[in-house]
């Protein structure tokens, strides 16, 4: 279980509509603050023991949940350092040791936490783009990071028009995925298997 799995099961949240984020903030010593942001989507800035989240009032909700995550994020890995981002990750930003990496993967597992999403797609004998955005509006996450957990949880194939199945590549941005040309939908269930071809 990941870091925000575990802060999640210690309040009791067993359900996608009990993830209050600001809630889980201010439990964690961080108050958020909405406010228009030019040229970033949220900072922070605390001390040892207490936190401002401000985050761009602009942006669509999802955004807006995804920064507030990302930040609570850097506030549990790096609470008492000094971090400045402008928009490009430190380091690799496929390494597990990279700041920007690590608060990205704490968000999303505070958002669409494997131990409450993977329940509800192991449910689904077929899957579509309306019942990928049902599962988004019941996390209020983006429909691109509820596609990326679909794919990353290896419960679905992702098939490129060209009949092939995706493959990994630890060397490829975005969570080691390859993009595809153009891919039709996503399969059903396979279990973790490539069908022979």
């Amino acid at each position: 279980m990941t870091p925000a799995e575990k802060l999640l099961q210690s309040l009791g949240i067993d359900d996608p509509k009990e993830i209050d984020l600001e809630a889980i903030a201010w439990h964690m010593g961080a108050l958020v603050k909405r406010r228009p942001l030019d040229g970033c989507e949220a900072l922070i800035v605390g001390n040892q023991r207490k936190a401002i989240i401000s985050v761009n009032s602009l942006s669509i909700e999802t955004r807006q949940r995804f920064s507030i995550a990302h930040e609570i994020g850097h506030w549990h890995h790096h609470r008492g350092r000094i971090l400045f981002c402008e928009g490009r990750d430190f380091g690799s930003p496929t390494s597990p040791i990279s700041p920007e990496k690590q608060a990205d993967d704490f968000a999303s597992d505070l958002i669409l936490p494997n131990y409450i999403f993977l329940p509800i797609i192991r449910k689904i004998k077929r899957l579509n783009l309306k019942i990928v955005r049902d599962i988004a509006g019941q996390f209020r996450a983006s429909l691109t990071a509820t596609l990326i957990k679909l794919v990353m949880s290896d419960y679905f194939l992702v098939i490129p028009m060209e009949g092939a199945p995706l493959k990994r590549d630890e060397g490829a941005p975005h969570n080691g995925m390859m993009a595809p040309p153009d891919y039709e939908m996503i399969s059903p269930p396979c279990n973790g298997m490539i069908p022979p071809g």
